[in-house]
């Protein structure tokens, strides 16, 4: 019996050494991570970015401070979009290693001939940093490979979060407006006039008057006038443009004017303001709720006053009387 504890006791030293050990290296693991990071760059410091898939390449360039995308009529990038790739990257801390050898690469699919993601980033013309995104090993979780290192790391990353599509980098707001600085909106089917913080609404049927909420309403969306992406710079007799499914006159406080035309093309919609070189391509449930409107759609029946003195029905009573 007495061996027996010894020997458990012995058993129980080694298990807490062994925990001790372990946890040691997770202390130190984990201020490895929080010194280190993966690739150690700043956007500021950048001025292009490369992703390439399987079969598709985008180009991010910055051009006088501006963020672009060259080789697609030179729109404008989604900063938004943008800093948040980079920061999340940027971010990434070298953790522990999932493998060290030179062979392991082409095993989680991070070479330069078989990755889900190739980014490189770029200051002039020099290649800083190339991340090679390879081979998933649980959800949100990518292996990733700094080129010219043959260490392996799994990150908290996912492929899609690097979009190889021209579209989904495009800035979404170049169209755009403040409500507040509108003075006026005209269409071949109503005319919005701002009086002050009211709206009135040009040739209404008598026994109507404006409906301010479904005013402000229509105008919010108006001036988030969404689409899926830009189209060129060039017009096109497909766009639809010469006969307009609507066309805005926008008036602003300043006394600039902007024009809108809507178009349609096949199952699409084209839209083209003139302050944007661009023509935008847009889907019908991006701009249906601003086409289905007209002086009806902004009018309520003018609400009934109540007679303070004498009802009609007792003015007739005594009309009948004398």
């Amino acid at each position: 019996m007495k061996k027996m504890t010894i020997i458990l006791s012995a058993v129980l030293a080694v298990q807490l050494l062994l925990a001790g050990i372990l946890f040691s290296q997770d202390q130190d693991m984990g201020a490895f991570r929080s010194r280190e990071k993966l690739l150690g760059l700043e956007l500021a410091k950048l001025d292009q970015i490369s992703i390439e898939s399987k079969d598709k390449k985008i180009n991010l360039k910055k051009v006088q401070g501006k963020w672009i995308l060259p080789k697609h009529f030179n729109a404008p990038v989604d900063d938004n979009k943008l800093r948040k790739l980079t920061d999340k990257l940027f971010s990434l801390p070298v953790s522990w290693p999932v493998a060290t050898s030179e062979n392991s690469a082409s095993r989680f699919k991070v070479t330069k001939e078989q990755f889900e993601r190739e980014i490189s980033f770029a200051k002039g013309d020099d290649i800083l940093k190339t991340l090679f995104l390879g081979s998933s090993p649980g959800f949100k979780k990518i292996h990733a490979r700094v080129d010219g290192q043959n260490t392996i790391y799994s990150i908290d990353f996912a492929a899609y979060e690097a979009p190889v599509n021209v579209d989904d980098w495009v800035d979404k707001h170049l169209l755009t407006i403040d409500v507040d600085s509108l003075s006026k909106v005209t269409t071949d089917k109503f005319s919005l006039t701002r009086n002050g913080d009211i709206w009135q609404v040009e040739n209404l049927e008598e026994g109507k008057v404006a409906n301010q909420e479904k005013i402000q309403t229509w105008l919010g969306k108006l001036a988030k006038l969404q689409y899926n992406g830009i189209l060129g710079t060039q017009a096109k007799p497909e766009y639809g443009l010469e006969k307009p499914v609507v066309s805005f006159k926008l008036t602003l406080k300043s006394g600039d004017q902007i024009d809108i035309t809507i178009g349609k093309m096949a199952n699409d919609y084209v839209i083209k303001s003139s302050h944007q070189p661009f023509y935008f391509k847009a889907s019908q449930y991006q701009i249906q709720a601003i086409l289905d409107t007209g002086v009806d759609t902004f009018s309520v029946p003018k609400p009934v006053e109540k007679d303070r003195g004498e009802s009609q029905s007792q003015k007739k009573s005594k009309e009948k009387t004398e």
